[in-house]
């Protein structure tokens, strides 16, 4: 039975019950894994929020005698993506054959509203826990934190660690390097702790005593890559401004170059009257997003779906969070004709982004008249 070896953990795990509740609770439900076959997934393409949770999960479960190996799905691009990789030893495999995952029991999701595993996953196991900080969205995990209150995933797991504290190492060097790990994602998710609110800034009053800023310095540093650059091009002859929204088309993005288009939308937001940007291309056969924006009154994932949705024969794959947000859909999820051209793909998309921008646009000119 699942919840049978609570009672075992509330012995060797000694919190405070009244203190933190979801931290508790997950303690709890991680004793429940103890015998199983279960990971940890890094959804989408890496970033250090989403790398770093799931370390703080590996390594809280480890302190328990658990053992959750971390699994990423997709090719890392951004330079200093690898970096943080690289220099923290991040300990995740990345999947090159999906067979891999047959005879796992179950696996544990962070840093992604839409956690499920990818379609080339055949028989996938289920979702046993979820921890977010984007838009909470219905999964059936047995155990789940989703809070949209605060700026990162990695904020919830450093709140995670500050309770286990007395059962980790904290001088061990993997506690360091963790703890800058998490550092980092706090700050790249808060627009460099721009957008961190108190729960934020208290959590990385937590990690900096671990943190190691020589560490933080090579990652932040990290100079952008080709790749951005070949991308940038094309989003610059192809951007389109309106007083409400500008959109740009980087192209045909090879897979592992996926992350220049959040880059690209995060370049262009630094442009001079822009508050929301959306940085599109065609990746191996699908429509990808990338959503930006500095409107605290637009919340990118309902402007997404409603943007989208009717227009296509499926569900809209997207997902969001305060000031960010991202989608993926198919091509032939959009278009009836079998056989279509590029340029009547991007200009499909543009229209529909636009129009939806001008009819915000125009009812939020209305409500001020009135």
């Amino acid at each position: 039975m699942l919840y049978s070896k609570i009672a075992d953990l509330k012995k060797s795990v000694k919190v405070d019950m009244a203190k933190r509740t979801k931290p508790v609770e997950f303690y709890e439900f991680l004793g429940t894994l103890k015998g199983r076959r279960c990971f940890v997934a890094v959804l989408g393409s890496p970033d250090p929020d989403g790398m770093a949770s799931a370390w703080a999960v590996s390594m809280i479960a480890r302190s328990l005698g658990i053992d959750l190996p971390i699994f990423g799905f997709e090719v890392i691009s951004r330079p200093d993506n690898m970096e943080f990789l690289r220099l923290l030893k991040v300990p995740m495999t990345m999947v090159r054959d999906p067979e891999i995952l047959q005879g796992y029991d179950g696996f544990i999701a962070v840093d992604r509203q839409n956690p499920w595993l990818p379609k080339d996953v055949k028989n996938p196991p289920p979702l046993l826990g979820h921890i977010d900080h984007h838009q909470k969205s219905p999964t059936g995990a047995v155990f789940s934190d989703v809070r949209q209150n605060v700026g990162s995933t990695s904020t919830i797991l450093t709140q995670y660690l500050e309770d286990l504290k007395e059962h980790l190492d904290t001088n061990a060097d993997a506690f360091r390097r963790l703890c800058t790990a998490l550092m980092v994602g706090i700050r790249t998710d808060t627009d460099g702790l721009l957008r961190a609110n108190s729960q934020d800034f208290s959590a990385a009053a937590f990690l900096a005593r671990h943190t190691d800023t020589d560490f933080m310095y090579g990652i932040m540093k990290k100079p952008v890559g080709e790749r951005f650059l070949d991308s940038l091009r094309s989003v610059l002859n192809t951007m389109k401004r309106t007083p409400y929204l500008c959109v740009a088309y980087a192209g045909q993005v090879a897979r592992e170059a996926r992350d220049t288009l959040g880059q690209c939308t995060d370049f262009l937001l630094h442009s001079e009257g822009v508050r929301t940007v959306v940085v599109f291309g065609l990746i191996d056969g699908d429509v990808v997003g990338s959503m930006r924006t500095m409107d605290p009154a637009l919340d990118p994932y309902p402007f997404l779906v409603s943007a989208f949705q009717k227009h296509l024969s499926t569900e809209l794959n997207a997902g969001g969070r305060r000031f960010a947000g991202g989608f993926q859909f198919e091509i032939e999820n959009l278009f009836d004709a079998p056989d279509v051209s590029e340029e009547e793909i991007y200009q499909k998309v543009f229209d529909i982004l636009l129009t939806r921008a001008h009819r915000r646009y125009v009812m939020q000119k209305s409500r001020s008249r009135s």
